[in-house]
């Protein structure tokens, strides 16, 4: 026998895991999409709940300073505490099975038409000294064919009269192609 006891070591990094098929999704421009398969694992959680009390950040980036995008959590009922959901920056914090009850199925919704790369930046930290540990989740919003829009403004005339219908009149506006412009149109009496 061991003349020596061993002593368990606390503190252990905490674990972020993301499915496959979740690591790197692909969505319809103005469609939220929603990201299962995300948890957070403590190796000092026990079946009673009894654990380390973690804190995880949640991050949407676009690559812009103004990132677009909103993150909205599942079941925020057991946490802690939280702060920004429905945001593109959230924190929340809890025992093991709360923070996997918010983060399973959570929601992204881009921002209207948007479409690009969007990254969702995971952090968590059990407040040990062992330090963060990260993931990225990235989603690709393909883009849809908007409608032009082609919008005219009222017109009156005197029975009898003329009137010319000049660029100020018809505005067309094309998302896809940046295009906002006016039209013009002579009138016939």
């Amino acid at each position: 026998l061991l003349d020596d006891p061993v002593t368990p070591v606390g503190g252990h990094q905490p674990t972020i895991t993301v499915s496959d098929a979740d690591a790197s999704v692909e969505a319809v421009e103005d469609t939220p999409v929603t990201i299962g398969g995300v948890s957070v694992g403590d190796i000092d959680h026990n079946s009673s709940n009894v654990g380390d009390t973690l804190t995880v950040t949640i991050t949407v980036t676009d690559g812009s300073a103004s990132p677009t995008g909103a993150i909205a959590l599942n079941d925020t009922s057991g946490l802690d505490t939280f702060s920004g959901d429905n945001g593109n920056t959230i924190t929340l914090t809890g025992k093991q099975d709360a923070v996997n009850a918010a983060l399973n199925n959570m929601t992204l919704t881009p921002a209207q038409d948007f479409n690009g790369n969007l990254t969702i930046h995971l952090s968590v930290d059990d407040g040990t000294m062992t330090g963060t540990v990260t993931k990225d989740i990235s989603v690709v919003f393909s883009p849809v064919n908007d409608a032009p829009n082609l919008t005219p403004d009222p017109v009156s005339v005197n029975e009898g009269g003329s009137v010319t219908i000049g660029s100020d009149i018809f505005h067309l506006i094309d998302p896809e192609l940046g295009v906002n412009q006016t039209s013009s149109q002579e009138v016939f009496q």
